[in-house]
């Protein structure tokens, strides 16, 4: 079976001007990836506007991932040609910036507002994957059982294909278990 490689798009906020980003992610394209990876988180939804500016007109040739429960003020997506200049004054003048960084809200209402937050600024109607991001600590049985039978729900509409976790914490392995992933 020949390797899958998936492009991540959690540094593309790195490059400032909308155009570059734009032509990395149709290079990545034209040079053989067609998975893309992302998150409300990268960029603070600049990530995922991108992908559907440059990658709408193939879309039905890509694989997307996205990720959902961690809650971020998406002024990337809003701005983007102002985002470098307004994270770098946030985090001067906010000391308490990246620790917004370490909550995690794993309600269905969450899951279900982040997913449809997604596919809008990817101008998409549905993602391959879509993931828990990051859990820091294994999920109760109850939380788990929510987000599981949510995550069938959307498959039953067609809004996601696959449904999983994504992340390098010690509780991954507890979590990898759990009924209802792909």
């Amino acid at each position: 079976m020949p390797a899958t490689y998936v492009f991540g798009t959690a540094g593309l906020h790195r490059l400032v001007w909308p155009s570059a980003r734009r032509e990395l992610l149709r290079l990545a394209f034209e040079t053989g990836f067609r998975d893309f990876d992302t998150a409300p988180l990268y960029g603070n939804g600049l990530a995922e506007a991108e992908i559907g500016a440059a990658l709408g007109p193939v879309r039905r040739q890509i694989r997307l991932t996205t990720k959902f429960g961690i809650p971020v003020s998406l002024y990337g997506a809003a701005r983007p040609w102002t985002f470098m200049g307004e994270r770098a004054l946030r985090m001067v003048l906010d000391p308490g910036y990246r620790a917004r960084f370490d909550r995690r809200d794993w309600s269905v209402r969450q899951m279900r507002s982040d997913l449809e937050g997604s596919l809008k600024r990817m101008r998409t109607d549905h993602v391959e994957r879509f993931c828990l991001h990051e859990p820091l600590d294994v999920l109760s049985d109850g939380v788990w059982d929510d987000l599981a039978s949510a995550a069938q729900d959307l498959k039953r509409a067609g809004k996601i294909g696959q449904f999983g976790i994504s992340g390098e914490q010690p509780c991954m392995a507890a979590l990898a278990v759990r009924p209802g992933l792909d």
